[in-house]
């Protein structure tokens, strides 16, 4: 029944309201605006009428619970996706969700990624704890190849030791490589993921080395020149035939020859007796000639020496023991210069007779000047040795390449070559040696740098010296 109060006419009256879904109520009273014809005010009725619930109509404390889902992570933040969907990040995570199976996948840069498939179930939560596993760095793989071999390499931007095949995690790392008697270099090398990054690296030596005994050396680079003499050369021996050298490796050699002082170190560490000193002394030179005297030694070689004169009265032999005392001493190569090696750096680069031009004085060379040769000057009578870096050096900064002393060469005497040849050597075994430069008492076509002299291994002379040479590696 609808019980209708209102002033307005009944026929031109309209009831307007709007149904009410799951109110929870059967009955009670209701207000509805109640709208008359055009110029008809609108009037309040109350009418009691009977509720017609929606079949799908549930009471309030009858509704289904929202489904939810918690989620945490171990760590922080950490982004969390549903069905692949950004829906928040953790340490927790609290989302309603429909009923349903969803994909979820945490992600946190530096871990492994979670993902799981789960099933949300309709009024009941769904809680979950997830333990991200940080990643293993990824690696690369450093491999460097130096020249020479026994290089040291180290990084600069990380506290770590180098060895060969070193994996590393990715990324950009300086390296240094450094050797004895080379030029440090440094390289920068970038390591990716599953990648292997070799690199070789040839160090270039330095041009100048100095040893524990304060002995120089000097760098030579390769190359070729004219051994020997022209035939129109003044004074020049039979055994002087010109011909093409070709010198294929660099070596060092010494910028002087050996001094006293550093011939004393080694006999002060080895306990030394040179042959000269253990058989019938060495060969003096008494004015007009040369004659064996049992006194005569390195220690005595009949005139003054201070310890930056070059050593005299030494064989062949004796330069080899004090060779092996040095390469023991500093793990370097040393050895005699080969004969093609010691005209190479005594010519550095001229083809003239010496390496100063055609003619030599006596504040060039310490010689026996006394004599008029060619259009040379004539000077004094030397009658000693002068310290072994003193007087004018060569172009390659080498001194007393020419007099001072007769040089020690590795060579066995041979017979030159007609043709071109490639690094030569003479035989080691042989008996004669070669020896090369002049002396303190020799006239100035002795001292030429083509001039060759030829002593026995043991032989000993007060004017007999050496300089040492260095292998490169």
């Amino acid at each position: 029944q609808i019980k209708k109060s209102m002033s307005a006419q009944k026929d031109n009256s309209e009831l307007i309201y709007s149904p009410i879904v799951k109110s929870g109520h059967n009955n009670g009273m209701f207000v509805f605006i109640y709208q008359q014809a055009l110029t008809k005010s609108l009037q309040v009725i109350t009418e009691t009428v009977p509720v017609i619930e929606p079949a799908d109509s549930v009471p309030v404390d009858e509704l289904p619970k929202p489904t939810l889902i918690e989620v945490t992570v171990n760590v922080t933040p950490s982004f969390v996706f549903l069905n692949g969907q950004l829906v928040g990040n953790s340490p927790v995570l609290s989302k309603e969700l429909e009923a349903g199976k969803y994909e979820l996948r945490v992600e946190k840069e530096g871990y492994d990624q979670y993902k799981r498939t789960i099933e949300i179930k309709q009024g009941e939560d769904f809680k979950i704890h997830v333990d991200l596993i940080q990643e293993k760095p990824k690696t690369g793989i450093l491999v460097i190849h130096p020249k020479p071999s026994e290089a040291r390499i180290a990084f600069v931007n990380i506290n770590k030791a180098y060895h060969n095949q070193m994996e590393l995690e990715i990324g950009k790392y300086e390296v240094e490589i450094t050797a004895m008697d080379y030029k440090t270099k440094r390289i920068f090398v970038e390591i990716k993921p599953q990648e292997k990054v070799e690199q070789a690296i040839s160090l270039d030596p330095v041009d100048q080395i100095q040893n524990r005994l304060a002995m120089a050396f000097i760098r030579i680079s390769p190359g070729n020149f004219k051994m020997g003499s022209e035939e129109t050369e003044p004074n020049r021996g039979t055994d002087e035939n010109i011909h093409e050298v070709m010198l294929t490796r660099a070596f060092y050699i010494q910028q002087t020859e050996v001094t006293l002082g550093q011939w004393k170190e080694f006999v002060k560490a080895t306990a030394y007796r040179s042959e000269a000193e253990v058989q019938d002394g060495a060969m003096s030179w008494v004015g007009y000639k040369w004659e064996q005297d049992r006194l005569t030694n390195w220690s005595k070689p009949g005139f003054a020496q201070q310890d930056n004169h070059p050593v005299t009265c030494v064989s062949w032999n004796d330069a080899q023991r004090f060779i092996e005392w040095l390469c023991k001493s500093d793990n370097r190569k040393y050895r005699l210069p080969s004969e093609a090696e010691w005209e190479y750096a005594c010519r550095a680069g001229t083809q003239t007779l010496f390496s100063f031009g055609n003619c030599i004085s006596r504040d060039m060379v310490n010689f026996n000047a006394n004599s008029k040769w060619e259009k040379c000057s004539v000077g004094d009578v030397s009658t000693g040795t002068v310290p072994a870096d003193s007087l004018k050096p060569n172009a390659w900064n080498l001194f007393n390449m020419h007099g001072n002393v007769w040089e020690w060469c590795f060579d066995g005497y041979a017979t030159y070559s007609n043709h071109s040849v490639t690094d030569p050597k003479g035989s080691p075994t042989m008996i004669e040696k070669v020896c090369r430069g002049g002396s303190w008492n020799d006239y100035a076509q002795q001292c030429r740098s083509a001039k060759r002299k030829i002593y026995r291994s043991s032989e000993r002379y007060s004017h007999l010296g050496f300089r040492v040479a260095i292998d490169i590696k």
